[in-house]
């Protein structure tokens, strides 16, 4: 059996898997979208997922897209600024929580995809207003090309963050 450093990082990070599943659940809510399915985490691939209706709209599938995003970043803010507040050993636990938060923050590349596919489709077909959508959209959709340094990155400039910014 071959040890697989991308296997070992994802497994390590469950809290944040599970974190961004929830994510796209409560954005599924917010947009009015209804959830079907779920696996908040599983030891199979998908690690997990969320099975929602279709969206109505560009701006529900950015929401629930993005939800993850604005979800374990927040969280992930507020750990790393309690783990100022709190002695070792929970520090480290926080600091762990709070660094599988964000590692796990961005949209998967299917999600960054299907954004990226129906915010140009509704352009195309007229709907100019959703070219707002284009600059985020596209910058996730680039950010799939080194998942993995993109991933390992978030996470430092979000302790950077939370220490400079106390």
């Amino acid at each position: 059996m071959m040890f697989k450093l991308e296997e070992f990082v994802l497994g390590f990070t469950f809290p944040g898997i599970m974190a961004h599943e929830l994510g796209h659940m409560v954005f599924c809510k917010i947009a009015g979208v209804e959830v079907k399915e779920y696996s908040l985490f599983q030891p199979t691939n998908p690690l997990g997922y969320v099975v929602h209706s279709k969206p109505r709209t560009v701006l529900q599938e950015f929401l629930i897209v993005m939800g993850p995003l604005f979800f374990n970043t927040a969280s992930a803010l507020v750990l790393f600024y309690l783990t100022r507040l709190v002695d070792s050993p929970y520090s480290w636990l926080m600091l762990w929580v709070g660094f599988s938060l964000a590692f796990n923050s961005f949209p998967s590349r299917f999600d960054g995809e299907s954004l990226y596919k129906s915010a140009l489709k509704s352009v195309k077909k007229g709907r100019i207003y959703n070219i707002a959508y284009l600059p985020i959209v596209y910058f996730i959709y680039w950010s799939q090309k080194k998942p993995l340094l993109r991933s390992l990155l978030y996470p430092l400039v979000l302790v950077g963050l939370a220490v400079v910014f106390p």
